[in-house]
């Protein structure tokens, strides 16, 4: 975790982190952020679509390392 991204996510302030690709750096927010701040991590379906990957497996993978963090919001393509 970045400098920045650490001073906030420690103020306990809101964050949506953008421009995830897999699981495994859905993984590596998880392990570094406060957990008792809101956060939404947006994964990039559209992206893994357009080069022929099927996004779905890494949401799944995803949303069940999120499971128990309660501080997430599971809706459409954020966790």
């Amino acid at each position: 975790m970045t400098g920045k991204f650490f001073f906030i996510n420690q103020k306990n302030i809101k964050m949506n982190i953008t421009a995830v690709y897999s699981s495994a750096q859905t993984k590596q927010i998880l392990k570094c952020i406060n957990k008792k701040t809101k956060v939404i991590i947006s994964i990039f379906a559209g992206r893994a679509g357009d080069v022929g990957k099927d996004p779905i497996p890494e949401f799944e993978k995803s949303i069940s390392f999120s499971k128990k963090f309660e501080q997430f919001s599971r809706k459409g393509s954020t966790l």
